[in-house]
């Protein structure tokens, strides 16, 4: 029985061809992109608060939009955003008189006060929720449609939060949240023909 070497028994392997120069610029380009990705999703660690967030936050903040990873690591933090928030839909007739309901669809049900509710209302004060929002604004006048009585022209939907302030603030003017109201529309209730 004869014994073979491995080396003498495979062919010698080939010498690897030179990378041409586009091959070169893309892996320079991939690096670099990929820099930048990394570059940006630290970003998300740093503190709101921070004097560089706010310096680099034109420079990272449309890109991490663009891709959806626009979040804070102060997301995770423990101190609430709110220290009350409701919603609600004001709708008029002809006669100017204001009827009140309740935010969720179907139903036009009382605002229940969870959280991922509070998220999404408050997303929608975003430009890049428009889209979410007028479908939802859609349902809301279909429900009213639906309301017994004299019918309803208009409509605007209603937030209110008491926001929490940071707390060398709360220290500074012994206030500890503030409110602000955000309002959508009025948006007109089209009477089907």
């Amino acid at each position: 029985m004869e014994s073979h070497d491995a080396s003498e028994s495979s062919s010698p392997a080939p010498k690897s061809a030179k990378a041409g120069p586009a091959l070169r610029w893309g892996r320079r380009l991939a690096v670099l992109f990929l820099l930048w990705h990394a570059a940006a999703m630290t970003f998300t660690l740093v503190p709101n608060e921070s004097f560089l967030r706010a310096a680099l936050h034109p420079v990272f903040t449309p890109y991490r939009e663009l891709t959806g990873a626009d979040q804070h690591w102060d997301m995770f933090t423990s101190p609430p955003n709110y220290s009350a928030f409701d919603a609600k839909v004001d709708a008029w007739d002809a006669a100017g008189n204001r009827r009140e309901f309740g935010i969720v669809t179907p139903g036009l049900r009382p605002f229940p006060g969870y959280f991922r509710y509070v998220t999404v209302l408050t997303r929608m004060e975003s430009p890049l929720y428009e889209p979410y929002l007028k479908p939802y604004a859609a349902k809301i006048e279909a429900a009213l449609r639906e309301q017994p009585g004299p019918p309803l022209v208009r409509f605007q939907i209603r937030k209110s939060a008491r926001h929490i302030q940071r707390l060398d603030i709360v220290r500074q003017l012994d206030e500890i949240d503030y409110e602000v109201s955000t309002l959508h529309g009025p948006y007109e209730i089209a009477r089907p023909r």
